[in-house]
């Protein structure tokens, strides 16, 4: 558990309210199943927990935040083939950035580099 904002929850409590979850279209890319647009929070749950194991493990490029000097964090991004998720994209951007459908992912880790910490489509970047 951890404070997101002003909500203490855990990671998939975070990714589940924040980006699989309609309302915030807006303002936090969401994850979808394009092969089954009825698919429940959970079945796409599923599908992000191989999304953030495939970046994890294969990643584009890994970023490091250590802003005050001891690493807080690290950002995983990848560029997933669709033919490696039967034939599916990771998700939508968010509607403020165009809401186009996305076939990157990005992984927060803690510094102990195995706490994911958050993740949602497309690609993050640290300040």
């Amino acid at each position: 558990m951890r404070k997101y904002g002003k909500v203490r929850e855990s990671a998939e409590g975070h990714i589940k309210r924040r980006h699989i979850n309609s309302a915030n279209s807006d303002t936090g890319s969401q994850y979808r199943d394009s092969r089954n647009p009825n698919a429940t929070q959970d079945q796409i749950f599923g599908l992000v927990k191989t999304f953030n194991a495939l970046t994890f493990l294969k990643p584009d490029s890994i970023q490091v935040s250590a802003p005050f000097g001891p690493v807080v964090g690290y950002l995983f991004v990848k560029q997933i083939d669709p033919s490696d998720i039967g034939g599916r994209v990771v998700g939508t951007m968010r509607h403020i950035d165009g809401g186009q459908q996305t076939t990157s992912n990005s992984v927060y880790v803690g510094p102990d580099c195995k706490t994911v910490d958050s993740s949602f489509p497309g690609k993050g970047l640290l300040f």
